[in-house]
Order: C-alpha cells, then sequence, then structure tokens
C-alpha cells in the first residue's frame, strides 16, 4: 500500500507514540514484541533450556506486572513462573518511579553478585514488552550478559517444561518512602 508522506508520518508518530523519549515501550504492553533487544540475545525455550544446562549460574527473573496499592503487592493466586527465578514485578514498565529503579537495580547488583558481566535472563509472557524494557533498562545500566526470553512463561509451559508458584519479592517500605532512584 502507498502512503502520502503526510499519511506515513502520521502512521510513525502513532508507532512513536508507544514508547518514551529513551525508546521504552510505555503503552499496549500485551502486542506482538520485536525480535531483538537493545543490549540483549534472544532466547527460545530450547536454547534458554540449553543455556541453564551448560551455565546454571544464570539468574532468572521474571517481571510480569502484578497490582501494587498501598505498600502491598495485589493477587488471588501465586504466579506460575519458570524453576530457580525470581519474581520482580513491575521493573518493566517504560516510565519507572524511583522505588521501582532501586528494588530492579539492588536486585540485579545482589543476584549477580556486583558482576555486571553475570549472565542474566529476564522473561515474562509471551508477547509482553516487559521483558524487552528490562533488558533495555539493565544493559542501560552496564550488564551485559542479558538474555531475553521473549516466549516467557507461556513458551516455557507449551514446550512441556514445569512452572512453579512464585511470590513476589518483597518491595522494602523504607525503600518506598526514601527512594532516590540510584543505580549501584
Amino acid at each position: 500500500m502507498l502512503y502520502s508522506i503526510s499519511g506515513l508520518a502520521t502512521i510513525l508518530d502513532t508507532q512513536n507514540a508507544h514508547f518514551s523519549p529513551d525508546g521504552y515501550r510505555i503503552s499496549y504492553y500485551r502486542s506482538a514484541t520485536p525480535l531483538e533487544v537493545e543490549g540483549g540475545v534472544t532466547l527460545t525455550t530450547e536454547e534458554l533450556s540449553l543455556q541453564l544446562l551448560k551455565h546454571p549460574e544464570t539468574r532468572l527473573i521474571d517481571v510480569q506486572p502484578v497490582t501494587w496499592r498501598n505498600g502491598i503487592f495485589i493477587y488471588d493466586t501465586p504466579r506460575q513462573t519458570l524453576p530457580n527465578s525470581i519474581w520482580l514485578p513491575n521493573v518493566g514498565w517504560g516510565e519507572l518511579e524511583d522505588h521501582w529503579i532501586e528494588y530492579f537495580a539492588k536486585h540485579l547488583f545482589e543476584l549477580s553478585q556486583g558482576n555486571r558481566n553475570h549472565p542474566i535472563a529476564l522473561f515474562c509472557t509471551a508477547d509482553c514488552w516487559m521483558s524487552w524494557n528490562a533488558v533495555k533498562r539493565a544493559h542501560s545500566w552496564g550488564y551485559t550478559q542479558l538474555l531475553w526470553y521473549a516466549e516467557g512463561s507461556d513458551g516455557w509451559l507449551e514446550a512441556g517444561y514445569a512452572l512453579k508458584d512464585a511470590h513476589p519479592e518483597p518491595l522494602a517500605v523504607d525503600a518506598l518512602l526514601y527512594a532516590t532512584g540510584e543505580v549501584p
């Protein structure tokens, strides 16, 4: 289909409206994702399974969002996620408040033992931009061995692998009250 210059500009403006000036996805998080992410290597289910066999030190981080209200995570049932992963909800939003920045940065630092070259795989569900944003953000903080598992817990289950119950890692009240947005 051919578009006029003004028609093409309108389409591009509409697409750009879904991204922040820094390039993070800020709307329509549950939609088709690209094949690549800046600073990360995209893995299929089979590739992630092999990665975990060859490099069991790889840390798995689930970034599936959950409602946060009045200082608590609100959910009815545990999240079904990949074994040996930790659940850091809400760190994949395109625009993060200071307490979410610190929450994510602190856990990345601890999980990698301060080694920004430690392998870390980030995921949520299939067709979800949250993990794409999380990889991009971790890369901006200097992490170099980032793996993006775009198929997420959906792909893991569809491949016949088991999932486990997970609960969000707590966000300390002090972190909420005194957040500065600094990254260790």
